[in-house]
């Protein structure tokens, strides 16, 4: 099972995903608000997403806010 928990790199917040216990990847400088990092790590969890597509994913938030 999946878990994401939010990191912070000292300016923005990020995710990161862990396989029991031991984090495997990390997206860093998504979100600036710490909740809105939050409400996404634990959509992550829920839908279990696998993280091989997070930086997939990363990614397509960033595009999403640049468009916006």
């Amino acid at each position: 099972m999946f878990k994401y928990r939010v990191c912070y790199d000292g300016c923005k917040y990020g995710i990161e995903a862990h396989e029991n216990g031991e984090a495997v990847c990390r997206s860093d400088g998504l979100f600036e608000s710490e909740d809105k990092a939050v409400e996404f790590a634990n959509l992550c969890t829920v839908l279990q997403l696998s993280p091989i597509h997070l930086e997939d994913v990363s990614e397509d938030i960033l595009f999403v806010r640049k468009v916006n």
